[in-house]
C-alpha cells in the first residue's frame, strides 16, 4: 500500500512539472487570473509581448493595461462566465505595454471552479494578433482607396456610354456603346459594395435612423431595376400593388441600398415578374420582395448571407456579381436593428423578407 501510495504521489509531481514546463515555455502568453482581475501566474511569452518583468505585472491588474474601449466587453464576458451563464469566452482587445505600445490580442479565458463549483481563478491564453492586424487593416486602406478613386472614372464612362447609346449613330455603334455601359455600370456597383464591406469590416458603418416611410425606398429601387432592365434588354414587370404606408426608424440611406440589392438581385437571378409588398405587424414594418425565377437551391440557402458566396448556378450564368450584395443588406439592416430572412416565394422564385421597427 506504501509502495503503491507513493508510485501515485511519484506520478503527481511528474504531472505537476510538466503542466509547469508546458506552461512556461508555451509559445503564447498564459496566465492564471484571480477573481479580482489580480495576475496570480505569467509565463515568459507574456511578459515579453507586454513588455513588464514578473514583479511588476503581479503587482497589478488586467484593467490597468487594458484598452478602455475594450474593458466594459472583457468585463461583461467575465461576468457572464462567473455567473455561469457562459463557461468560456474569446475576444479581441487591446493592451497597453510597459513602453506604451498597443497590442492586440486574441484573448482565450475560462474558469476553473472548486468542488462546491465555486469560482476559484481565471485560465487566459493571450495571442499576440497585431502584425495580422495591422496586414488587414492596411489592405482594407488599400481597397478602400483603390475603390474610391476608380469609383469617379467608372461613372463617367457609364454617362458617356449612356449619351452614345441614345444619340443619332448607326446601330453598331449604338450596340458597342450599350455593352460599355452595362460593363461600366457593373463597375461601378462592384466598387460601390468594396466601399460599404470596407465599412463594415472597419467598424466606421454608422446608421442615422429616422421616421421614413418606406415606399419610398422601394419606389427608387424598383425605379433603378426597371432602368437597368431597359439597359440590359430585359423583360421586367415590378408589381407594387400591395405597397402600403408603412413608416420604419431606418437610415434612409440604408434602406435604399438594402432595397437597391434586393430588387436588383430578383432582376438578375429572377423571372421577369417581381412583386413588392409592405405590412405593418407587432410594431415592426415588413418588407417582402418576391419573384418568380427558379428560387435559391436548397443546399445554398445556409450560406446565402456569408461574403463572397455565390451559389454554382449563379456563377455559370451570365450575371456578374461579388457576392457581397446579400452580405452587406443582413449588415446594414442589423445596424438599422433589423433582420432579413429568405423564403419560398409564393411567386415560386425567391424571396427575401425584411423586418425594420416602426416609427
Amino acid at each position: 500500500m506504501e509502495q503503491s501510495d507513493r508510485a501515485y504521489q511519484r506520478a503527481l509531481r511528474e504531472q505537476l512539472a510538466r503542466n509547469e514546463l508546458t506552461f512556461a515555455h508555451a509559445p503564447i502568453g498564459q496566465a492564471i487570473v484571480e477573481l479580482d482581475g489580480t495576475w496570480r501566474q505569467v509565463n515568459g511569452a507574456l511578459l515579453q509581448m507586454l513588455e513588464y518583468d514578473e514583479v511588476e505585472l503581479l503587482a497589478m491588474t488586467f484593467q490597468d493595461i487594458t484598452h478602455p474601449e475594450d474593458l466594459d466587453l472583457d468585463l461583461g464576458l467575465l461576468q457572464q462566465t462567473l455567473a455561469g451563464e457562459i463557461t468560456s469566452y474569446q475576444m479581441e482587445k487591446r493592451y497597453f505595454t510597459r513602453t506604451g505600445r498597443t497590442v492586440w490580442a486574441l484573448l482565450s479565458v475560462a474558469l476553473v471552479r472548486g468542488l462546491d463549483d465555486e469560482p476559484l481563478y481565471f485560465i487566459s491564453q493571450i495571442l499576440d494578433i497585431t502584425s495580422h492586424k495591422k496586414q488587414v487593416q492596411a489592405l482594407q486602406d488599400f481597397t478602400a482607396m483603390l475603390a474610391h478613386d476608380l469609383r469617379t472614372p467608372a461613372s463617367v464612362i457609364a454617362g458617356f456610354a449612356q449619351l452614345l447609346s441614345t444619340g443619332p449613330y448607326d446601330d453598331e455603334v449604338t450596340s458597342i456603346a450599350r455593352r460599355i455601359e452595362r460593363a461600366s455600370t457593373t463597375i461601378v456597383d462592384l466598387l460601390e459594395n468594396a466601399l460599404t464591406t470596407e465599412s463594415i469590416d472597419s467598424g466606421r458603418l454608422t446608421a442615422r435612423p429616422t421616421a421614413l416611410d418606406v415606399r419610398d425606398a422601394v419606389g427608387t429601387a424598383v425605379q433603378a431595376a426597371l432602368s437597368a432592365a431597359e439597359m440590359n434588354e430585359q423583360e421586367l414587370e415590378v408589381d407594387t400593388s400591395g405597397l402600403v404606408p408603412a413608416v420604419a426608424w431606418v437610415d434612409p440611406v440604408h434602406l435604399e441600398q438594402v432595397m437597391t440589392n434586393l430588387i436588383g438581385n430578383a432582376r438578375k437571378y429572377g423571372g421577369p415578374h417581381v412583386r413588392v409588398t409592405t405590412q405593418v405587424h407587432d410594431r415592426r414594418v415588413e418588407i417582402l420582395v418576391e419573384d418568380d425565377g427558379p428560387g435559391v437551391p436548397p443546399r445554398f440557402v445556409p450560406q446565402l448571407f456569408e461574403r463572397y458566396s455565390r451559389a454554382q448556378e449563379a456563377r455559370t450564368g451570365s450575371q456578374r456579381g461579388s457576392g457581397l450584395g446579400l452580405y452587406i443588406v443582413r449588415d446594414l439592416l442589423t445596424a438599422n436593428n433589423g433582420t432579413i430572412d429568405y423564403e419560398k416565394a409564393a411567386l415560386g422564385g425567391a424571396g427575401f423578407r425584411v423586418s425594420l421597427p416602426a416609427a
